[in-house]
């Protein structure tokens, strides 16, 4: 299972909404290169707003995030309810990619 959440705060990006992106990353590391240089893969699954604060972030098979996301925000001081969380579950992520969210910003 492939998960990959962004917290962000409520309103930062007015109507956009991230979405999902699975890249090549066999040739080199999309994190490095600039967009306009990964090579996008179809993916069937899609982003999803989960809500606002702590009580959006369980993962059945990981009972321990809600815990460890408590304690993150704490020690930075933040308000977890002034964040939403929007994540992308993959079930079974092809070998040799990279996810992630992304948002179309303004132009």
């Amino acid at each position: 299972m492939g998960i990959v959440d962004l917290w962000a705060p409520v309103g930062l990006f007015g109507t956009a909404r991230p979405r999902g992106l699975s890249a090549c990353a066999m040739f080199a590391d999309p994190a490095r290169e600039p967009p306009t240089r990964w090579r996008p893969l179809p993916m069937a699954e899609t982003a999803e707003r989960l809500g606002r604060g702590l009580d959006a972030c369980p993962i059945a098979g990981a009972p321990e995030y809600s815990g460890a996301m408590e304690r993150v925000f704490a020690r930075l001081g933040w308000d977890p309810s002034a964040y939403e969380l929007h994540r992308l579950c993959v079930e079974y992520p092809v070998m040799g990619t990279s996810l992630a969210l992304v948002v179309d910003l303004p132009e």
